[in-house]
């Protein structure tokens, strides 16, 4: 429609899965969505539905079985490699193993798409490392071993190195998944507040319904074949949590958003 703004992500009719030697294996049915600009989407969905497959689909580790994915209005194969890079960053699932880092060099892995190939890092890369830091509240902590970071310190410094990246788009899957439930918040208050402030895309899957229905500007819900794309109180109205929560001892509060256990325990 005329007037309206370009989305940073737009999936249309995308089929997604994999090629088990040669024979394709679709692990959802073909759907649509979109994330804007400066807009935090939550990712909503039971185990084994093919989130992580989704988020490496949209960027570009993994191939589409069908359909398009749009990157800023732009096919996702229309895209080389280091352009895509410039695009959008990802932080996976994987516990980050370390080594003998310093908090600066982990960040600054981020600015591989800039560097050449010898890595050499500019007055700006450090200035660009130093306010990615800055940005996740670790910028006291950059000599710091990373190996002797707790589990928030270590996730707000993926994270940066994440930003550091310079990318409009940032696809995280599960960020949450290592941590404690205030830093949960944290980390996703903090997702919130870069899509905001730095007008960026963030999308991240999660199984913390109650925190994502709090915080999230929109949600992505995959279930029982279906995705559904909106607010989280218009889906909070059209039931949709009730099915994602079916067969379970959970329910969702209609008015909060708050997850609660129903029924006997015990």
């Amino acid at each position: 429609m005329a007037g309206e703004a370009t989305p940073a992500i737009a999936l249309h009719e995308l089929r997604t899965g994999y090629a088990n030697r040669g024979v394709p294996r679709e692990v959802f049915p073909p759907f649509s969505a979109t994330a804007a600009g400066a807009e935090l989407v939550a990712l909503l969905g039971r185990n084994g539905l093919g989130k992580s497959t989704l988020l490496r689909t949209i960027i570009g580790l993994q191939p589409a079985l069908g359909g398009e994915v749009y990157l800023l209005g732009k096919s996702l194969r229309a895209y080389s490699p280091r352009a895509l890079a410039t695009l959008v960053s990802y932080v996976s699932t994987d516990n980050v193993k370390v080594g003998n880092l310093k908090v600066f060099d982990l960040v600054s892995l981020g600015r591989y798409p800039y560097t050449g190939w010898f890595g050499t890092l500019s007055q700006r890369d450090r200035e660009v490392v130093m306010r990615s830091l800055a940005l996740v509240g670790m910028e006291a902590h950059a000599w710091r071993d990373a190996a002797c970071l707790s589990d928030g310190e270590r996730q707000r410094v993926v994270i940066a190195r994440a930003l550091a990246q310079d990318t409009p788009i940032i696809v995280l899957d599960e960020p949450t998944a290592f941590l404690d439930l205030p830093n949960r918040y944290e980390v996703v208050l903090l997702l919130k507040r870069l899509a905001q402030e730095q007008r960026r895309a963030v999308v991240f899957s999660t199984h913390d319904m109650g925190i994502a229905l709090k915080i999230a500007d929109s949600v992505w819900v995959m279930c029982d074949g279906e995705f559904y794309q909106g607010s989280p109180q218009a889906l909070l109205h059209a039931n949709v949590f009730d099915k994602v929560l079916k067969n379970t001892r959970l329910a969702v509060d209609h008015d909060t958003g708050e997850v609660r256990i129903v029924g006997a325990v015990g």
